[in-house]
């Protein structure tokens, strides 16, 4: 693959008219096998897109003044952002978008944080959406009102499975049944148990 520190050397030119000063470029080559597929991306205004870039246009591909891929264009991708927006993206399709009212929009395969410290996230609100699962790990982990230590209400909708050990430092009730209040009377099936736990 041709490197991509040489961007100025290369020249794509379609119908006689040369192209350069791209954002990204990618030549597949090897040392067996000619090149034989390339892209190229640039930033320029939605109406600037001359007439002879088309589909099957015939085109070579030059670096510096040798010309090391012959063939036709076989697809062009539009991308048109609006005006005072910033998308940064690669050859593979991921890409980062500044858009208007502050929004950031990351498009991409995997999305990986490798960080050493800390990550620390304030909003009003925090969603999660996952099609498949989703995982959290950690050896210690605290949910609450605040970092104080405030209450928060919580709804878990669905089964739930523990394989540890479930402590409350408060009372628990399932289904209207109170842990600390309930007693099971004599005949009821079995026997009676020890006085309430508040008592």
């Amino acid at each position: 693959m041709v490197s991509q520190t040489d961007t100025g050397r290369i020249t794509v030119r379609v119908a006689g008219r040369e192209h350069r000063d791209w954002t990204t470029y990618r030549i597949d080559s090897h040392l067996i096998t000619p090149a034989d597929a390339w892209q190229v991306t640039l930033g320029i205004p939605a109406d600037a897109m001359p007439n002879t870039v088309k589909p099957w246009a015939e085109v070579e591909i030059c670096l510096g003044q040798d010309v090391v891929l012959t063939g036709r264009i076989d697809r062009i991708e539009r991308e048109v952002a609006k005006s005072g927006e910033v998308c940064v993206y690669n050859q593979s399709g991921a890409k980062i978008t500044l858009k208007e009212d502050k929004l950031v929009a990351v498009e991409c395969k995997r999305l990986v944080f490798d960080v050493e410290e800390d990550i620390t996230m304030t909003a009003k609100r925090i969603r999660a959406v996952a099609s498949e699962r989703l995982g959290l790990y950690a050896p210690e982990w605290d949910m609450g009102g605040d970092e104080d230590g405030g209450e928060c209400e919580g709804v878990w909708r669905g089964n739930q499975h523990i394989t540890g050990t479930s402590r409350a430092d408060v009372d628990h009730v399932t289904g209207g049944i109170s842990l600390v209040h309930h007693v099971h009377h004599e005949h009821d099936g079995g026997g009676p148990t020890d006085p309430p736990l508040d008592e």
